[in-house]
């Protein structure tokens, strides 16, 4: 199945991505079901920032570092074949299957795990600014589109940046039980809270997954 990012014209519906449509033969018939997508123009900034990255490491190319992140965040589904092994298969981010909130904190977790592991040292604002990317950032934010939830708030910011640092789930238990945090957690809107529940969901299926990653590299290894 194709996801084609469509315009709405005054003569019908217009694709943004002409070579997306290109794959479909002339002559087919398809099924359109019209949703508003989230933010394009930050999925766009994702893979331009993918790309760079991919281009400046070991990486082959944009897909395979997205595949690695899906993997290190514990984006992943356990999938056993025929012979009986046990693989990972890297979930979808795709329009339809990621919304536009859960897609912000996957844009965030993913650019904090690059700074982190693949390209450390270097913080998301530096990596941005070194892409050629800052006035796409800048303008990005100044003008989020109307379909997308309200920009995050420093707090929400700051309680994911430290959800995503806790190394196990007795950590990110303890972090959340501090006075401060549960102060913090409880000041922000339910739109808000709902990003940093998502955050605290993702880190527990990351930690959930420990073991089934350990179990993974012993079957690759023999």
């Amino acid at each position: 199945m194709t996801d084609i990012v469509m315009r709405r014209t005054a003569t019908g519906l217009e694709p943004i991505d002409v070579d997306a449509l290109a794959k479909i033969k002339i002559g087919t018939e398809v099924m359109v079901k019209v949703v508003n997508p989230r933010s394009i123009k930050q999925h766009r900034l994702f893979f331009a920032l993918l790309t760079y990255v991919a281009d400046a490491t070991e990486f082959d190319s944009a897909e395979t570092l997205l595949v690695a992140i899906k993997l290190a965040l514990g984006r992943y589904d356990l999938v056993k074949l025929p012979n009986g092994k046990v693989v990972p298969h890297a979930q979808s981010i795709s329009f339809a299957s990621m919304k536009g909130d859960e897609f912000r904190i996957f844009f965030d977790q993913a650019m904090n795990l690059i700074c982190r592991d693949v390209l450390p040292g270097v913080s998301p604002e530096e990596m941005i600014g070194a892409a050629g990317l800052t006035s796409a950032v800048a303008e990005m934010r100044a003008n989020p589109p109307v379909e997308d939830a309200p920009p995050l708030h420093p707090d929400a910011v700051y309680l994911i940046k430290e959800i995503n640092s806790c190394k196990d789930v007795n950590a990110k238990t303890a972090l959340m039980n501090q006075p401060a945090m549960k102060a913090k957690y409880k000041a922000l809107s339910a739109d808000q809270q709902k990003a940093v529940k998502i955050a605290n969901d993702t880190a527990d299926h990351r930690f959930e997954d420990a073991k089934a990653n350990a179990m993974i590299e012993r079957a690759a290894q023999g």
